[in-house]
């Protein structure tokens, strides 16, 4: 009788976690930084993570493409333990184009900071 109870109490106390904000998950959250170095053929896209959440790590990328909200390139994953600032350096542009881009952020959830943009002359 008291394992059951026992038992009860476990599924009751994981039910109301699961609909509980106190039991949520802290996300982690990260800023888009503006392009530097961006020249006729490659440019470095920057970001800033600002916390990881309640993730011990957090794999941080940009996606990137040349439609507003449309970013079908992904850079490679890199993971960081603390706060701070990560870039990537991306090449194949064309001139005259403009390329939009994001920072990303995954851990215990995922984050995404604000579009950017920059122009290749």
């Amino acid at each position: 009788m008291v394992r059951l109870l026992f038992l009860v109490s476990v599924l009751l106390c994981m039910a109301v976690c699961s609909t509980s904000l106190v039991c949520s998950k802290a996300e982690p959250s990260v800023s888009t930084k503006d392009a530097t170095e961006v020249t006729s053929v490659s440019a470095t896209l920057n970001g800033f993570l600002n916390g990881l959440g309640d993730a011990s790590s957090v794999d941080v990328f940009f996606r990137w493409g040349t439609g507003s909200g449309y970013y079908p390139n992904v850079t490679p994953k890199q993971t960081m333990t603390s706060t701070g600032g990560f870039s990537c350096v991306i090449f194949g542009m064309i001139p005259g184009t403009t390329y939009y881009f994001l920072a990303e952020a995954d851990g215990n959830g995922s984050a995404q900071g604000e579009s950017k943009v920059f122009y290749v002359g």
